[in-house]
Formats: C-alpha cells, sequence, structure tokens
C-alpha cells in the first residue's frame, strides 16, 4: 500500500495543496480590505498579493510539467495559465475596484438562474435570450449600486454612436465613473 504524503498537522497533501495554500492566502488579504477604498486596496494588493500570485504562477508552472496533460491536476494548471492575465487583473495598478473573483456576481444572478427553464420560451424563441441580458444588465446596475433606468439612458445614447471596440466601455461601472466625474 502506498504512504500518503501528510502535511505537519495531518491532512493529506496533494500536488495541489501548495497552490491552493496561496489561494488561501489571498483570500485572507481581500478579507482584510474588503471595507478599504480602490485605492487603499490596490496598495496593499501591490504590496502584497503580487508575490502571492507570482508564487502561484511559478507553482502552476511546475504542477504543469510533471502532470500528465490529460489529467485533472494537469488540466487546471493549464487551465489556469491559459487565463493568467485575467487572473492577475485584480493585482494590477489602478484597479483596486476589481474583486477577485465574481461571488458577488454569481449571488446575484442566482435567482436568474434558478428561473432559467421557467423563461427559456417566452412567446418567441429568441424572447429569453433577451430576457437574460435583461436581467443581466439590471443585476449590474445592482451590484455597481447604480440606478437601471439613469444606466439605461446613457447607454443608449453612447450605443448609438459607439464603435465595436467601444461596446465594451458602456458598463455600469463605466457609467458610475463618468458620473463621479461630473
Amino acid at each position: 500500500m502506498a504512504r500518503v504524503p501528510l502535511s505537519r498537522n495531518g491532512a493529506i497533501r496533494t500536488r495541489c495543496s501548495r497552490p491552493a495554500a496561496e489561494i488561501q492566502k489571498l483570500y485572507r488579504i481581500e478579507a482584510e480590505i474588503r471595507d478599504a477604498d480602490p485605492l487603499q486596496r490596490s496598495a496593499v494588493r501591490g504590496s502584497r498579493s503580487t508575490l502571492i500570485m507570482a508564487s502561484l504562477h511559478r507553482l502552476c508552472q511546475q504542477t504543469q510539467a510533471q502532470a500528465l496533460p490529460a489529467s485533472a491536476t494537469g488540466r487546471a494548471a493549464s487551465y489556469m495559465l491559459d487565463r493568467w492575465p485575467q487572473l492577475e487583473l485584480f493585482t494590477k495598478p489602478n484597479k483596486g475596484h476589481v474583486l477577485i473573483d465574481n461571488n458577488p456576481v454569481e449571488r446575484g444572478i442566482r435567482p436568474t438562474a434558478i428561473g432559467r427553464k421557467n423563461w427559456m420560451f417566452l412567446g418567441h424563441p429568441s424572447a429569453g435570450w433577451r430576457t437574460a441580458v435583461i436581467y443581466s444588465i439590471l443585476g449590474s446596475c445592482k451590484l455597481a449600486k447604480v440606478n437601471p433606468y439613469e444606466y439605461l439612458v446613457w447607454a443608449l445614447q453612447h450605443l448609438a454612436t459607439a464603435t465595436t471596440s467601444d461596446v465594451g466601455l458602456v458598463t455600469p461601472l463605466d457609467y458610475l465613473a463618468v458620473k463621479e466625474q461630473r
């Protein structure tokens, strides 16, 4: 029978234990700075989280090199490394407003997701998709604490003259930034 590697506290140690511990450190930092303003969060992340992310990146590279590509561990490491620029975005300077994960959004859209089957066909095949878009916009406004009506008036005016590359700049957070500049 093979020996199972144990950590100092007796827990089973796996190839994923170290990356998981690094991720736990990141979430502990985020818990400490949850109520801080974006500039403070950006500063703390710059001094503490970037080092942990660098360590996590090295661990993922090592894991990817050692694990079989088709194994669950190999696929997980590849998945993480393929999305690394998006994963480390929250640690970049002046990105204190970016969350470490999308859990608040997930919680916000849960009621919509639960009723998805009920709304799949709302009289017309494309009506369900349109309803999902509207609920997504309303959920984003709620998360950003933006008045949905004011946002939609602003967004529709900007979308009328926007180019394809500008469409991503018409979010509730962009509206909030413009509104604060006035």
